[in-house]
């Protein structure tokens, strides 16, 4: 589905709306077949021309063993200004670095699979569990196709 130029999964947050993405991750975690991860990462269109991304941190953890119960917002930005022809990809590395994932971007649909630079970039930092703007010029983005 499309909504303000973004495609739009058809699930939703109760509290948020219609999902463009939803990331989770255990920064350090090797065993990636625990149910439940530290952070959550999604973004939803906000307006016409409009994006918001948010990061929460687990709450309510008992162990470390042990699944989260929830989860509480710890930052958020507003993008205004998205053209209908960009969408936000969290399919992105950092130049120079094998790092991939906790990075955003917008850019253009370009080709699927095509790596090129976004028009804005974003890091989702969990150790300071902040969003922060990043220099889209070190970044790498590609759009996926969906199945």
């Amino acid at each position: 589905m499309e909504r303000g130029g973004f495609s739009v999964s058809a699930d939703s947050d109760s509290d948020v709306g219609p999902l463009i993405f939803r990331r989770e991750w255990d920064p350090g975690r090797t065993d990636e077949a625990q149910p439940h991860s530290r952070f959550l990462a999604r973004g939803y269109p906000a307006g016409t021309n409009g994006l918001v991304l948010s990061l929460d941190t687990a709450i309510n953890q008992l162990s470390k063993a042990d699944a989260a119960i929830g989860y509480a917002k710890v930052d958020s930005i507003h993008v205004s200004g998205v053209q209908p022809d960009e969408t936000f990809t969290d399919h992105c590395y950092l130049a120079g670095s094998d790092v991939i994932g906790q990075l955003g971007g917008v850019s253009n649909r370009g080709t699927p699979d095509h790596f090129e630079h976004p028009r804005l970039a974003w890091r989702f930092d969990t150790t300071a569990k902040r969003i922060r703007v990043i220099k889209a010029d070190s970044v790498y983005c590609t759009i996926i196709e969906p199945d």
